[in-house]
């Protein structure tokens, strides 16, 4: 084998070898990047998932705290309508 042959052998190895780790590298990039991305993304909906939560216990307060004021009308009326039969 002459010395060309074996710098050409080189040079072919060579550019295998870029051109396998060239995408290789790229891929690890994208890889730590979307990674990165799931675990804002995790935080992001565990923290909309705990003001969710918290809206919907403050929201039920509300509501119950309407449905007992509602009954207290009903009963009013309920006895005002029967003061006004007697009459």
């Amino acid at each position: 084998m002459s010395d060309w042959a074996a710098i050409s052998v080189i040079a072919a190895l060579v550019g295998v070898a870029v051109s396998l780790v060239t995408p290789i590298i790229k891929l690890n990039t994208i890889i730590t990047k979307l990674g990165a991305t799931v675990e804002a993304l995790a935080k992001s909906l565990e923290t909309l998932t705990g003001d969710n939560s918290r809206s919907h216990a403050r929201l039920h307060g509300r509501i119950d705290g309407l449905e007992d004021s509602v009954g207290r009308h009903e009963i009013r009326l309920a006895l005002l309508e029967r003061h006004g039969d007697n009459t």
